[in-house]
């Protein structure tokens, strides 16, 4: 991409490599690399804060602002950018939604993540929830 103002309309447009809109940042390439990494620090800091509460939540309480704190921001327009991510970044997410599985259900850090979870709160794994 060359540095040189193009112009639409009498406008001059100045040349960026990448662009915010409607909350998702857009690159030169579309691989929507920034993205999923601003979605995994922003949800790992919310569920860093809700585990300093959570002796005060109930297993509903918990999954409630799970769902409306941190799941929401990784099902915002994941059919779009998941596929073209790498599998060290899809792994990430999956680690991520790990946590929140052992954070809602109380779990030890430790403990394997199964199916049986998954349908106990009645989620997808992510690759299953992000693809169409």
């Amino acid at each position: 991409m060359d540095n040189k103002a193009s112009s639409c309309n009498g406008t001059f447009i100045q040349p960026t490599k990448s662009v915010k809109y409607l909350g998702v940042t857009l690159d030169q390439h579309l691989s929507f690399v920034s993205l999923a990494n601003a979605v995994l620090m922003k949800a790992n800091s919310r569920l860093k804060f809700l585990y300093r509460k959570k002796e005060f939540l109930s297993e509903f309480t918990k999954k409630l602002l799970v769902m409306s704190w941190v799941q929401c921001h990784m099902d915002y327009a994941c059919s779009v950018w998941y596929n073209g991510l790498s599998q060290s970044l899809k792994n990430k997410l999956q680690t991520t939604q790990n946590k929140m599985i052992r954070f809602v259900l109380n779990l030890d850090e430790r403990t394997s993540i199964r199916k049986d979870h998954f349908n106990h709160l009645s989620w997808l794994p992510v690759e299953k929830g992000f693809t169409i």
